[in-house]
């Protein structure tokens, strides 16, 4: 993974609130959201979207209260599903 491909990625749904919906709308199925980057020119996989590591409890704290960062390998890479 790159990690400043993902930083892009996140750059560009921060700005874009269709795409930002449209993945918002996915949830968890980072086969779809995979396929959606690579098909705006990003270079991400579906091993880019998940976590090795359990979430801290701020992290639980933010998906639980509807705030998403996003994360990619434990790493905090970018916020933008935050309202």
């Amino acid at each position: 993974m790159s990690k400043v491909e993902m930083i892009r990625f996140s750059e560009m749904l921060s700005g874009d609130e269709v795409a930002r919906n449209e993945v918002k709308n996915m949830g968890t199925d980072f086969k779809s959201i995979a396929t959606f980057a690579s098909q705006r020119g990003f270079s991400l996989s579906v091993s880019d979207f998940s976590i090795d590591e359990e979430l801290s409890e701020e992290e639980l704290r933010g998906v639980a209260g509807g705030r998403s960062n996003y994360y990619a390998s434990g790493e905090q890479v970018g916020g933008f599903l935050d309202y």
